[in-house]
């Protein structure tokens, strides 16, 4: 897991390049609530995460930014981090359009395939596909990180939308319904 201080570095670079444009009140038209460093995986088939028998080198390194619309939506960003430090956000998705997540790490899920269970052993407890028009297949630092994150996707989807859940695979249901089922409250 980063250190604090890399995760609060990184947040304030994000807001600073992202986040400042302002509406005619003066309020950010945006505003961040999380991050995580993820690989982002490019070449492979939509919803699944991709072969092992891959080059390491078919991976970005990017940054996936949960962002809440001064109009109480919120949107998912990946972004790159640029030369000088600054971020661009390349992507964006309106979180109520998120289909599903699947976590490989919960391995008490009994795999379907030959093929399934080989993709499990090669993602790690670290990868996750999240699907909107199409899957994205993002490995994250660690597990813990993964899974702070998703809880934290899961719950802003929520909390946005009035209880929407997007169908969850491999993630710990009970876990994901103790989050939703909490009153809200302020995120990293």
């Amino acid at each position: 897991m980063p250190q604090p201080e890399s995760f609060e570095d990184e947040k304030q670079r994000i807001i600073e390049s992202c986040f400042t444009d302002s509406n005619d009140d003066g309020q950010p038209m945006e505003t961040y609530l999380t991050h995580i460093r993820v690989q982002d995986c490019i070449l492979h088939l939509p919803s699944s995460s991709p072969p092992p028998h891959r080059a390491e080198d078919i991976r970005k390194e990017r940054f996936i930014i949960i962002a809440r619309r001064s109009t109480g939506t919120a949107r998912l960003h990946k972004a790159r981090e640029n030369a000088d430090g600054s971020f661009s956000i390349g992507r964006t998705w309106n979180i109520e359009d998120l289909a599903s997540i699947e976590s490989f790490s919960n391995a008490t899920l009994p795999s379907t395939s030959e093929q399934e269970a080989r993709m499990r052993a090669w993602a790690s407890d670290a990868g996750f596909v999240v699907t909107f028009e199409k899957g994205c297949y993002w490995r994250a630092s660690s597990a813990e990180e993964k899974e702070r994150f998703i809880e934290e996707l899961v719950k802003t989807l929520t909390d946005r939308t009035g209880g929407q859940m997007p169908v969850l695979r491999g993630v710990d249901i009970d876990q994901t319904a103790q989050l939703t089922a909490a009153p809200s409250s302020s995120v990293l």
